[in-house]
Order: structure tokens, then sequence, then C-alpha cells
């Protein structure tokens, strides 16, 4: 545009020497005679200007109004069997996140791999494919942790804590979870400062007396990512997926492990509420493109 306006002022700083010229003279002998362009080098050097420069402002005009390609939203779900869906028959359709890029009109990409504790995490984080998808991530979502429990001793690990009141290894897997989310951030971050983490809670899936034992590791558990999350503000964003699920069981598969349909979509519904919040989402309203199936 600057060019513009210059071509512009100089033709009219030209074109005003050239009528300044012909009103000085005395009207009685001006004349009108026969003549070509190259008689009035001043009309010349005007064509010249014009000629040399109509095809640059066209140009220049056209780049100023044409609006630079706006990249979509990249969403990256990593983690589990619960980000992957396995309480599902239709997981790659049904999928909470699946769900979340749907109503959002997101890019999407899912690299959750059932059975990964936070140690599996961290391997995972160092697959080329995974990492270059971090660098591009806009957002990725988390879900991580409730492994770090289940491929432990289970029983002896509930009969430590209901029966013995002991729980000494209860507390150091809960560690060992937050030593393992501090890394996981601290690579993902190195590939990607800028993409928004969201973490979420674990839930508890089970009754009666299994309740009790599975509910000591979640708390433990979310206990560690709301530390991490006050010791590093800014870093993560917490999604409350164990609050949002609670203890309905319709929102369970017949597993009693993974969230079912009904789950996913409240998951979904959670996430959208949080990235709306955050100005990343334009609708708190699921969109089921397809609806899940629930694992019999």
């Amino acid at each position: 545009m600057k060019k513009i306006t210059s071509l512009l002022l100089s033709l009219t700083v030209v074109l005003g020497v050239f009528c300044a010229c012909v009103h000085r003279q005395d009207p009685d002998q001006v004349s009108v005679p026969d003549t070509t362009l190259t008689e009035f080098p001043i009309l010349e050097l005007v064509q010249e200007i014009t000629l040399e420069s109509v095809e640059e402002i066209t140009q220049e005009i056209t780049q100023e109004h044409t609006e630079a390609p706006v990249e979509n939203t990249f969403y990256l779900v990593l983690g589990d069997s619960i980000a992957y869906g396995s309480g599902l028959t239709n997981p790659k359709e049904a999928c909470y996140g699946k769900i979340v890029a749907d109503t959002n009109g997101y890019d999407y990409v899912n690299h959750s791999v059932p059975g990964h504790t936070t140690a599996d995490l961290i391997n995972r984080l160092k697959d080329e494919e995974v990492a270059a998808d971090i660098e591009k991530a806009d957002i990725i979502n988390i879900s991580i942790g409730g492994n770090d429990f289940l491929k432990s001793d289970v029983k002896q690990l509930m009969t430590d804590c209901l029966v013995n009141k002991d729980y000494t290894k209860l507390n150091k897997i809960a560690e060992n979870f937050y030593n393992n989310l501090c890394d996981i951030i601290d690579i993902i971050n190195s590939h990607n400062e800028d993409a928004v983490i969201l973490v979420q809670t674990l839930y508890n899936p089970q009754e009666d007396f299994l309740r009790t034992a599975y509910q000591m590791g979640a708390d433990r558990i979310n206990d560690k990512i709301a530390k991490y999350n006050s010791e590093n503000p800014g870093e993560i964003v917490i999604v409350d997926v164990g609050k949002a699920l609670g203890a309905d069981m319709a929102n369970y598969a017949a597993d009693k492990v993974h969230p079912s349909a009904k789950g996913n979509e409240k998951i979904a519904r959670t996430v959208l509420n949080k990235l709306y919040d955050l100005k990343l989402g334009s609708s708190t309203k699921p969109v089921i493109a397809v609806k899940g199936k629930d694992k019999k």
C-alpha cells in the first residue's frame, strides 16, 4: 500500500507541473497541432510510470486483500484405555476424544494405548510420530494413572489398605505417579511450550467395599495432580472427570473399569465445558456423530 500511495503522489506532482506549464502560456499563443506523445516528454513519463507499475500495483492489492489460510486447531489425546475408549465396541468413532473433536471441528489424533502406566507414557512420548504430533498440537488431553495401581498387586494392596490399614505401598505408587507426571509434562514442554495441557482426574467405577479401596487410590492420584498444579501454575489445566462421572454406575462399562458410552459422552461434555471456558471451544453441547456401543 505504501508503494501505491507513493506512485499516486508522484503522478499527482507530474500532472500538476504539466498543468502549470500549460496555464503559464498566453492563451492566444497556445495551439494544438497534430503531434505525437514523444513531443510531450512529461506525458511520456506519466505513461512509462503507469505501464511499468500497473502489474506491481495489481499484485500488491491482491496480496493485501488475500487472507492467510487459518490453520485448524489440533487436538491430541494421550494416555491409557480410558482415553482409547476401551469400554466401547467402536472406540475410534465414539470415544470422548472423537466427540470433543467433532463438536469443535478440531483436527484430531489419539495416541492412547490400553494398559499404559505413567512410565509407559514417558516411553511413548519418545516415539517419533507422537513427538511430531506433540510439536504441532494446540491442545493435549491426558488420561493416565489408573494402571499405576491396577498393574500392581491389587489384591495385596486392598488387603493392606482395608484390613491392615497399611498405606505404605499406596503412597509409594502415588509418589511415583507424581514424579512421572512431572517428567511427562517436561517432555511435552520440550517439544511444545505453547500447547494447553489438559490432565484428567481419576474416577471410581466400583461399588460396595471395593469402592472404598479404589477411592483411596483415586484420591491419592488426584491429590498429586492438584499438587502439581499448585506448584506449577499455568502448566496444566485439570479436568475433573472423577467428579463428573461420580457414583452413577450407568457411566461405567460392564467391566467396571472403563467409561460406558454414556460415560464417554459425559467426559466429552466435561472437557468441552473446560475448553469453552478457556475460549478454545465453540460449544458445550456434544456432537455425537456415531453413537457409542457398550461392551457386554
